[in-house]
């Protein structure tokens, strides 16, 4: 893992995102968008309900040209693509999430897909758009998603409102100008409905004349067909029907009981039944022609003049929607552009100490960009369409025109879930990035020690969103538009309060203001325009002043942008949405269990020697009344305890430490009484390249597994970096490697940095600080990347001194290389203790593979098989292997290697450890005569 040209600048959490698999990912998006319209295009509503009886004879999922369904689709097809790039980027962690819940119905059988592959974006874009089975947890979701889809505009809701306004207005209100005389057979089989109908004979006509000379475009001539067909039938029963009311209420043509007789007249009667019950199915079908045709832009201005078709205007005619923002989103592109110009310029500095490449650049500039946008502009488009689906385009009839302050209140309350929203997106895409792994994401995500977090840091942007959405809908919510000069000062008035709060946050967020000068003095965020040259360059970058400068100007824009717009009322034809979706969250649940056991009496006496220094797996704590007979704690020490429980051995227990753990099993030392070693207890890792490990004894089987890794105790000065390890041990090689290959980046800008070892003036705990009398002024970009630090190895005796300088205070960065149990260890030992040890941090990943056994004398084979069988037992005995594990190692899980080390261990029937021998008294040898 620590090979030159092995690591790639943005690892983002161990995912190989390979061209092919991004090209394969791009084709994946563009087979849900053109194919996913058959899916979409299913009812989500029961096409035989009575509520849409209308909707059977006309099926509106054929009407495609409609602004509706155009932007119900939009928003369908972009949550789609949304899920479908989590699942493409992070499938395997998904898919081994759901496994791990063991819930039935959550299981994802994915048989052997390599989630690295390029395969995989395209049998996921073939399942989602249909062409494959649908992976079975997501046919609730996307059922849900497409009924949403539909709804949020109103689909088939909006329609059916719309044609029952329609049908309330046809038949309109009786007036003077409809009445007219009628027959006396009207006037005795209609009664007081007769002036109702009048008014719905009048109206009829109008809709009739409109049906005759409106015309709208359709990109479809299957869709005008079906409607034109549809609409030709129904006014060919209008025309009948009406010309037949008019016969039957014109008191000139239609008889009289005087002058017909009984069966003439009940004819009548009921002709005329008939005839006003037609006129409403007729009204009915006509509505929802007309609701059509309102869907697809009519304003209907070839309807004549009169009250029908001002109430239709101003009921049911959406009105011209103003835009949500006066950005429009091809200005973000110039944004990305700015950003990029400026950090390859090295004015902005990258979002990770990575080379200066144009991919870098790219990423960067396109994470700052987004930020960008889901403050800006995403909270005003999100809260303007929520406004618009609820209460309609009108803005005469939404709230904001009846309560601007409740609207603004409200909808920044909005603009602010929002943009919280995205900048949480945001800040795990920023910390998943340039991490190795999980781990290290949530490490960089909520912060370690005095390091602040991504989530909090880019949470503390988003009042950035407020302000913006206030000003915004200051100039849209009003009905009457603001003069221009008006819209210019808001515009003005917004980009000010938001540079004033991006300096009150930059100042807040940064550890110690710019030092420039010499003798070096701080500078203010505010004092950065009034410097030149070298000065202005570094402070600029060290304050990321052009978030200052980008953010201010995109609210100016996107408030002043609305001035024309707000001033023509021009339509617009489309509005971004998208649906934000939940993100993911693991969790793992440890049982922890205890092992008790009894002493004893022993026949034999052996020294076991136990390390003092390493926990967790063995150290002397402090003298206790309660651990007279077990004084040494952790993994190794209480499996040492447990093979020899019970047994015939007696204990002697003696400490032993790194220096003379080798030594003391070839001869007597006076420090342990002039005692020889039998059995080391300690994390003797196994080398047979090692003659003084090899001449000491021989290996019991392997009892843990474990690896090199590091701690990086950062204290933010760009200075060499300490490299401290044990002397004689896997972790110097580890180390010097690392120093090699650079694992810690110091030559960023392309350089490889050197490595020394430390001077007897270094690497000591008790070293002061060496700070100049005068501070140091701050460095730029540049001169960061011209400077590289060099890496100082430090080799020490024992951990104990390892933990102390490396939680002790110097201006270097130090990093601590060792067993990876062992430094987390003895950091949490020194932190337990009350003792300060900050800024650490961890990368969450071993090096090396360090297979730990017991070290046993050679003289003594018997001893040496005794161990061996009792290790197996211990390990066959899986409960309480495990519980030991878990112990010493609370809310962890087992690596790979130590999992199979498990396994592989127990060798024997697990049963037959703990119950004994299995007999079987009825199974007896058969006796011949």
């Amino acid at each position: 893992m620590l090979v030159p040209g092995s690591r790639r600048d943005f690892p983002f959490v161990g995912i190989a995102v390979t061209g092919q698999f991004v090209l394969a990912f791009a084709a994946g998006c563009a087979l849900i968008c053109a194919f996913a319209w058959k899916r979409f295009s299913e009812p989500t509503y029961d096409v035989n309900a009575s509520a849409f009886r209308d909707f059977r004879d006309l099926t509106i999922w054929n009407l495609k040209d409609s602004f509706s369904l155009r932007r119900a689709y939009a928003i369908y097809c972009i949550s789609l693509i949304f899920i479908y790039a989590t699942l493409a980027f992070f499938g395997r962690v998904i898919v081994q999430l759901f496994d791990a819940l063991n819930v039935s119905g959550l299981q994802i059988g994915m048989g052997t897909i390599e989630f690295d592959s390029w395969k995989w974006p395209l049998f996921l874009a073939l399942g989602i758009s249909g062409f494959a089975p649908l992976i079975n947890p997501l046919v609730p979701a996307e059922n849900w998603l497409r009924r949403f889809s539909h709804e949020v505009v109103g689909i088939p809701t909006r329609l059916k409102e719309k044609t029952i306004r329609i049908k309330t207005l046809i038949d309109g209100a009786p007036s003077d100008d409809s009445r007219r005389k009628a027959s006396a057979l009207a006037q005795r089989v209609l009664g007081p409905k007769l002036n109702s109908f009048f008014a719905l004979e009048r109206n009829l006509k109008y809709v009739v004349h409109w049906s005759y000379e409106e015309h709208v475009e359709w990109s479809d001539p299957e869709i005008r067909r079906k409607l034109n067909e549809y609409e030709r039938n129904v006014r060919d029963e209008a025309e009948n029907a009406l010309t037949d009311f008019q016969y039957l209420t014109d008191p000139a043509r239609t008889p009289d009981r005087s002058t017909a007789d009984e069966d003439r007249i009940k004819d009548l009667e009921k002709r005329l039944l008939n005839n006003t019950r037609l006129l409403e199915d007729l009204r009915d079908r006509f509505s929802l022609i007309m609701a059509i045709y309102c869907e697809y832009g009519s304003r209907f201005d070839k309807m004549k003049p009169g009250r029908l078709r001002d109430s239709i205007i101003e009921k049911v005619v959406d009105k011209r929607e103003m835009a949500a923002t006066g950005l429009p989103l091809y200005g973000f592109v110039i944004v990305f552009v700015g950003y990029f110009l400026v950090i390859r310029a090295q004015w902005h500095p990258l979002i990770s100490s990575v080379p200066l490449t144009d991919q870098a650049v790219a990423m960067s500039a396109a994470l700052e960009t987004a930020k960008v946008f889901l403050l800006v502009w995403l909270p005003s488009t999100v809260v303007a369409s929520f406004v618009s689906v609820v209460y309609g385009t009108g803005l005469s009839e939404s709230p904001l025109n009846k309560s601007v302050a409740w609207a603004t209140i409200s909808g920044a309350i909005g603009a602010f879930a929002v943009a919280a929203s995205g900048m949480t997106l945001v800040a795990m895409l920023y910390s998943a990035l340039p991490a190795s792994n999980v781990s290290q994401m949530w490490q960089s995500l909520f912060g370690s020690g005095s390091w602040t977090g991504a989530l909090l840091y880019y949470l503390l942007l988003t009042p950035v969103a407020i302000i913006a959405f206030c000003f915004i809908n200051s100039v849209r919510a009003p009905d009457r538009p603001p003069r221009f000069s008006v819209i210019l000062g808001l515009a003005s008035c917004g980009a000010l309060v938001t540079l004033v709060y991006l300096i009150v946050f930059a100042s807040i967020t940064v550890s110690q203001p710019c030092m420039v000068g010499s003798p070096a003095q701080p500078a203010s965020i505010l004092k950065v325009v009034s410097l030149s040259g070298h000065d202005l360059e570094t402070c600029f970058a060290y304050y990321s002043t052009l978030d200052l400068i980008v953010m201010p100007l995109t609210v100016f824009f996107s408030v002043l942008g609305l001035a024309p717009r707000r001033l023509r009322r021009s339509k617009i034809l489309g509005k971004a949405q998208e649906i934000a979706a939940t993100g993911v969250a693991v969790l793992l649940a440890c049982a922890i269990f205890l092992v008790s056991s009894a002493s004893s009496a022993h026949t034999r006496e052996i020294v076991i020697g136990f390390r003092t220094d390493i926990p967790p797996f063995s150290y002397l704590p402090p003298p206790d009344g309660n651990n007279e007979k077990r004084p040494y704690l952790g993994y190794l020490a209480e499996l040492c305890y447990e093979i020899f429980d019970n047994s015939d051995y007696q204990l002697i227990q003696v400490p032993i430490n790194g220096r003379n753990r080798f030594s003391a099993m070839r001869q007597p030392l006076p420090e342990l009484g002039d005692r020889k070693v039998d059995v080391l207890c300690d994390a003797v890792t196994v080398r047979l390249d090692d003659p003084e490990r090899t001449g000491a004894g021989v290996f019991s089987p392997i009892v843990f597994v474990s690896g090199v890794s590091y701690l990086w105790r950062s204290v933010r000065r760009f200075r060499d970096v300490e490299v401290g390890y044990l002397g004689n041990s896997t972790a110097e090689r580890v180390a010097k490697e690392a120093c090699t290959v650079d694992a810690l980046r110091l030559g960023s800008s392309g350089k490889t940095p050197d490595c020394f070892t430390g001077q007897p003036t270094e690497c000591r705990a008790e070293m002061t600080a060496v700070r100049s009398r005068d501070p140091e002024p701050t460095k730029s970009l540049k001169e960061i990347g011209a400077a590289i630090p060099a890496y100082v190895l430090c080799p020490m005796q024992d951990h104990d001194q390892l933990i102390e300088w490396f939680c002790s205070n110097t201006d270097r960065d130090k990093v601590y290389f060792g067993d990876r149990e062992i430094i987390l260890g003895k950091l949490a030992a020194w932190r337990a203790a009350g003792r300060s040890c900050t800024d650490v941090r961890d990368p969450f990943q071993s090096f090396t593979y360090e297979p730990y056994a017991l070290l046993i004398a050679t003289q003594d084979m018997a001893l040496f098989a005794f161990v061996q069988h009792r290790i197996y037992e211990l390990f066959s005995h899986r409960a309480g292997a495990e519980a030991l594990f878990y112990k010493w190692f609370p809310q962890q899980t087992m690596s790979e290697p130590l999992a199979w080390l498990f396994n592989l261990n127990s060798v024997m029937d697990q049963e037959q450890v703990i119950s004994g021998k299995k007999e079987f008294p009825n199974v007896k040898q058969r006796h011949t005569p």
